[in-house]
């Protein structure tokens, strides 16, 4: 085993899927070979990762805390959370590769994301270790934040690319896109579960149950795919419709035909209860043409989630996105790229109309896990990453 320096904007959490993520990359290669830096924020331990505090970790703010009123107004004003940024680059970037200089790691493993991107190539520089990168999203997905900031982590990011030691990435999709375009061979690294579901085989008869589980960032599409469930109602009255959604945001959908069920944030327990009980994931992605490089590269995280729990999904983004070139090799689910509520009704009615293909994706589903998302793959991917760094 390596001794490893990761590098993170916060230390991994159970908050979203990145977060969990790393957690089962360092929880899988043995906690007590890492030391942590955080550089993005600053987070309280709780009960998912108190075994951290067993290991040398440093926690450095460099962007303004997303919990404090002041601050949030303060980003709203021009060129302020810029000039703030580069002050605090400035007053940590000692701190931080002095840190890392004591710990005698032999690699680093760092996402190519966030304000991670702007102190990499100075912690390199200063420790001359290999660096495993990790690309969950190319560093275009960041085009919402302030437009200085963003040019400053683009010109990082490629900066940064040639340097790479191992690659791991998301996806196909972007696994081909860093190879055609840099030339750089990745390996596929996804979240990954110890088993599949325990409902090996479901039924829609007279009730239908759709799952989503994450942050809702489509909002276009969630809610025009919520308007066409009335319409999918109206075509099939036999079917009790209803739509769980595990969430930080409430969904107030009203209607008559439908029953929205808000579940919050909750354990992946409880989660895993309510999917034992549904037929059909619904997965978004953005359409906006500003997000059309993330969304051709980046890889659904919680879409392991959904097919390890047998879900087959019904994926509502554009054409070109990742999920459809996923589906093209595990036929998991359907794929609609319409805003239309007839021809999302229409889509999603396969499911229903079509039993021998539900069943049959399903069965992909299993075969998916099986190649793509069990642990033990999981494992020999990351021991592989670490123990073959040049």
């Amino acid at each position: 085993m390596k001794k490893v320096l990761f590098i993170c904007n916060n230390i991994p959490h159970n908050k979203t899927a990145g977060g969990m993520l790393y957690d089962s990359i360092i929880r899988n290669y043995g906690i007590e070979n890492f030391s942590i830096v955080s550089v993005s924020d600053k987070l309280k331990f709780n009960d998912f990762n108190q075994e951290y505090l067993s290991i040398p970790i440093k926690q450095f703010a460099l962007r303004f805390s997303n919990e404090n009123i002041f601050f949030k107004v303060l980003k709203r004003l021009p060129l302020i959370e810029p000039i703030y940024l580069n002050l605090t680059k400035r007053l940590f970037k000692k701190r931080i590769i002095k840190f890392a200089q004591e710990q005698n790691c032999e690699v680093i493993l760092a996402p190519l994301r966030g304000e991670v991107l702007l102190l990499l190539n100075d912690v390199i520089k200063a420790t001359k270790l290999p660096i495993i990168g990790m690309v969950e999203d190319t560093v275009e997905r960041e085009i919402d934040d302030h437009k200085a900031i963003y040019k400053m982590k683009e010109k990082e990011y490629y900066n940064l690319l040639p340097k790479i030691s191992r690659l791991a990435v998301a996806g196909e999709s972007m696994q081909t896109y860093f190879k055609s375009e840099f030339n750089i061979d990745s390996a596929i690294l996804r979240p990954s579960y110890s088993s599949f579901s325990k409902v090996p085989l479901k039924y829609i008869d007279n009730v239908l149950n759709i799952f989503f589980s994450g942050n809702i960032y489509a909002n276009n599409e969630m809610n025009s795919f919520l308007n066409s469930l009335p319409l999918l109602s109206l075509n099939n009255p036999e079917l009790e419709i209803n739509i769980y959604i595990a969430s930080h945001r409430q969904i107030n959908f009203k209607s008559k035909k439908i029953k929205v069920v808000n579940l919050g944030w909750t354990s992946e327990d409880k989660l895993i209860e309510y999917m034992e009980k549904c037929h059909v994931s619904y997965l978004p992605y953005k359409s906006e043409p500003q997000f059309m490089h993330s969304m051709k590269y980046a890889f659904p995280a919680k879409a392991g989630f959904y097919i390890s729990n047998n879900l087959p999904v019904f994926f509502h983004g554009p054409s070109y996105s990742s999920f459809n070139t996923f589906l093209s090799k595990y036929q998991v689910g359907v794929s609609c790229d319409s805003m239309d509520k007839s021809i999302i009704s229409q889509t999603f009615e396969r499911f229903i109309n079509e039993k021998s293909f539900y069943s049959s994706c399903q069965k992909e589903c299993h075969r998916a896990f099986n190649n793509e998302y069990n642990i033990d793959i999981f494992k020999n991917r990351i021991t592989n990453l670490f123990d073959n760094v040049l």
